[in-house]
């Protein structure tokens, strides 16, 4: 049984191809906060952030911003990129992370210690080369993981395409059985 979904038709409908919006972002809000970007905290693009950046609103379209690392202080965690829906106002924390291995934990070192940074992560794994079923397996482990129960959403990346879009299962899906009660 597995503990996610599928949401990537979803996410697709509410995507919108015309508006394609990439900027830096002038300072993050975090923790009642505005962090500006200067001279201490700097948007520094690592890896492949900038081509997944490109990749992803080429997807879903919207309005996506790079980030500042935030060093005026220790205690702040900052994702890589803010991504809006097209005329959405709302947007989310959205964390890079890319997988150049097989280890059947290799997702999870990706995410582990990243709460506070992000709930929605986008994952490329084209460098690794896994399969479908070696995809699933690192999913299954994600999602299975009380270290890692802040992850809500994971979008992946493989072969330079779109694999698939997948959300953490609500502890309770189905209704109440004979009479038992909904726990809160």
């Amino acid at each position: 049984m597995s503990n996610y979904i599928d949401v990537t038709t979803k996410w697709l409908k509410k995507s919108n191809k015309n508006i394609k919006i990439i900027k830096y972002a002038e300072y993050v809000y975090k923790n009642g906060k505005r962090y500006y970007v200067n001279n201490i905290n700097r948007i520094k693009h690592e890896n492949r952030e900038v081509e997944n950046a490109e990749w992803f609103i080429n997807i879903f379209g919207g309005k996506l911003l790079y980030l500042p690392k935030i060093n005026e202080t220790e205690k702040i965690m900052c994702a890589d990129y803010k991504y809006y829906f097209a005329n959405s106002k709302h947007g989310f924390f959205l964390e890079e992370k890319e997988i150049y291995g097989k280890s059947k934990n290799s997702f999870y070192h990706a995410l582990e210690g990243k709460e506070g940074q992000a709930n929605i992560f986008l994952i490329d794994c084209t460098c690794a080369m896994l399969n479908d079923l070696e995809i699933h397996e690192r999913m299954y482990y994600i999602f299975s993981n009380k270290r890692t129960n802040y992850v809500k959403t994971v979008i992946i990346k493989n072969n330079n395409c779109l694999f698939g879009i997948f959300t953490r299962k609500n502890k309770r899906l189905h209704p109440p059985i004979n009479g038992e009660a909904i726990s809160h």
